[in-house]
């Protein structure tokens, strides 16, 4: 299953059903203990790469849909007034962020080495992405698709964590 890199960069926030359903613990919700799982991870900061990496991606897109059509959770924080189509200039901002060039080019090359050695010839198209990465919105989402990559491949899944640590220090 493919996933587009919106997807994996969009953010949920709980909605007042979603705060609700956490401190009641009310069972007429009929959220299983997965959904639940979730909406608890659910804070506004975390995007949906975080997410797959936490519990992984078997039923996690279905499940973020059910909670968003339930209106547990959405993508716009619980602000009624402050609801707009348009993106506001600290949005934008945002998407095009640049972080420190020299930590950006340690983790680019963490990223490529690992991938060389342990992807072999399926790694072309992600080192391509990792070469391409300018800004930290972009570094995220790459950086979370290469984390998933290394946990499937056969020879680099036990190290994939430690290469995850490895990267965010460098950023830190």
């Amino acid at each position: 299953m493919s996933i587009h890199s919106s997807t994996l960069n969009q953010v949920y926030y709980k909605l007042p059903r979603g705060l609700k359903a956490i401190h009641t613990r009310d069972d007429s919700n009929a959220l299983n203990a997965q959904q639940r799982r979730l909406l608890i991870l659910i804070d506004g900061e975390r995007t949906v790469a975080d997410l797959m990496q936490m519990l992984g991606t078997v039923e996690l897109i279905a499940s973020l849909q059910l909670l968003n059509e339930q209106g547990y959770i959405g993508t716009e924080p619980s602000r009624l007034s402050e609801l707009s189509l348009t993106p506001t200039p600290a949005a934008a901002t945002e998407t095009t962020r640049t972080i420190d060039p020299e930590r950006m080019e340690a983790v680019k090359q963490l990223m490529l080495s690992s991938s060389q050695q342990c992807l072999g010839l399926m790694a072309k198209p992600l080192i391509r992405e990792i070469e391409e990465i300018r800004c930290e919105k972009t570094l995220k989402t790459t950086l979370a698709r290469w984390n998933m990559a290394l946990r499937e491949s056969r020879t680099a899944t036990q190290h994939a964590d430690q290469f995850l640590k490895a990267a965010k220090t460098l950023l830190s």
